[in-house]
């Protein structure tokens, strides 16, 4: 992080969300241009990169406080599914 608290790296949260009861976090990879979506409990695997999980504990505190939280505006409709 630099002075201003803003993390430089390839890294960066873009939300947080729940489905069923799990969190989901979506992040940015900036290097290899590409989004990246995984459960907390992903964290663990050995499929993640070392960069990405070093970056998510640093914030880890933040992610389960709700920092990132998607949340809906109030006046946006819910759209029935078209099937």
């Amino acid at each position: 992080m630099d002075r201003y608290g803003q993390y430089k790296g390839r890294y960066h949260i873009m939300l947080t969300y729940f489905k069923g009861t799990k969190r989901h976090v979506q992040v940015m990879d900036f290097a290899g241009a590409q989004m990246i979506t995984f459960t907390m409990d992903e964290l663990e695997s050995d499929e993640m990169p070392v960069e990405l999980k070093k970056y998510i504990k640093t914030i880890e505190k933040e992610i389960n406080e709700g920092k990132w939280d998607y949340r809906r505006p109030a006046n946006m409709k819910k759209y029935p599914l078209n099937f």
